[in-house]
């Protein structure tokens, strides 16, 4: 992957608001192993990625597993 890739995504933010149950919180944290945060606290880093993704169909999604800009 050359760097003029990479320069797409210079400046672009995407946000993205829902909510999210402490049972599921509880769920990833009993499959990782780890203490669940409690309503009203942080997620763990990356954790969001469990979350709070687009729902993109497959024929959106490029050879990587992301979303077709």
């Amino acid at each position: 992957m050359s760097t003029d890739d990479f320069s797409a995504w210079i400046g672009r933010i995407e946000e993205s608001r829902d909510r999210l149950c402490h049972t599921l919180v509880r769920r990833i944290a009993a499959t990782l192993g780890e203490p669940a945060p409690q309503p009203g606290e942080d997620l763990p880093p990356l954790w969001h990625w469990a979350f709070f993704q687009e729902p993109v169909a497959e024929d959106g999604l490029g050879p990587d597993g992301t979303r077709h800009w």
